[in-house]
């Protein structure tokens, strides 16, 4: 559902999607090599955040999408996490400047 809502989003609107995983075991629609292609195919940066254990998978798809992967410790690194993730990230190279169409709504007089 994110990688469908994200791949229609304009050239200059930041890609992310954060995960909270506490599962040790995850079940894919499809393969998860072909996600990931996709992913990187879409300028769309993936970071996880576990809270049981690292799960290899989950390393594979930041890494490769650029994102960042982190385990909890306990409740106080948690927080930190989610405030990591608050702040945009820098803008990649490989983003396009373009103008933003922008306008006012119009005045109804009755």
């Amino acid at each position: 559902i994110a990688f469908r809502t994200l791949s229609s989003m304009p050239s200059y609107a930041s890609r992310e999607i954060l995960i909270v995983a506490g599962s040790l075991t995850s079940v894919d629609p499809i393969p998860i090599n072909d996600m990931i292609t996709k992913l990187t195919g879409s300028n769309i940066r993936v970071s996880t955040i576990g809270l049981s254990a690292s799960v290899q998978i989950f390393n594979r798809i930041t890494e490769a999408t650029k994102g960042t992967y982190h385990v909890m410790l306990d409740e106080h690194h948690l927080q930190e996490l989610y405030r990591l993730h608050c702040a945009p990230p820098a803008a990649t190279t490989a983003m396009e400047p373009s103008l933003v169409k922008m306008g006012f709504p119009p005045h109804v007089t009755d």
